[in-house]
């Protein structure tokens, strides 16, 4: 439902501080996101997230809650789910599994990082726990296992070893430590 947060939900940022909890931000309203880090002080990460500037609708993330999340060191996980990587691309409509590769994964991820200024708020946040199968996911992605051809992906895209290691496991490792210990 659009909209802010409930006042349930207030109460619940507000009860959350002080917590070592961390919130997730991603199927938050854009009036809902910005409240909930306006009152909530901890760990912020979007756990599965795209950019709204390549798939321009409200379940992505703007450029302006890129900014904000950047702002409070948050990880934005990437989703490997073909309609919030190619706009339009839908089961029913133009859902051919191969029209959509590893190259828009990291286009979203490119698009993070131009915003962020490097790679430590980007990594892989693939929301293969259900929902949607295989055959709405990028056509280098068959089991789960397939997701480290990310890697190569980025690597062949220009990223170094470093950044890749970023992406693939080490900023969801720090924000989970810092989150967990604060």
């Amino acid at each position: 439902m659009p909209g802010p947060l409930t006042a349930i939900g207030r109460d619940l940022m507000r009860e959350m501080n002080g917590t070592n909890l961390i919130i997730d931000v991603s199927h938050m309203t854009d009036e809902g996101f910005f409240e909930a880090l306006e009152s909530f002080r901890g760990t912020v990460i979007a756990s599965h997230s795209n950019c709204r500037a390549l798939v321009p609708t409200d379940r992505q993330l703007s450029d302006e809650m890129i900014r904000a999340l950047v702002s409070r060191e948050a990880v934005i996980g990437v989703v490997f789910y073909n309609a919030f990587l190619l706009h339009g691309w839908s089961n029913s409509g133009i859902g051919a599994k191969s029209e959509v590769t590893l190259s828009h994964v990291v286009k979203h991820i490119q698009h993070i990082c131009s915003i962020a200024g490097d790679t430590s708020h980007v990594a892989v946040g693939s929301d293969l726990d259900g929902g949607f199968g295989c055959e709405s996911v990028p056509a280098e992605i068959d089991p789960v296992a397939d997701l480290r051809q990310l890697g190569a992906a980025l690597s062949e895209a220009g990223f170094s070893d470093g950044e890749v290691e970023n992406v693939m496991q080490k900023n969801w490792l720090r924000i989970l430590e810092h989150g967990l210990q604060a």
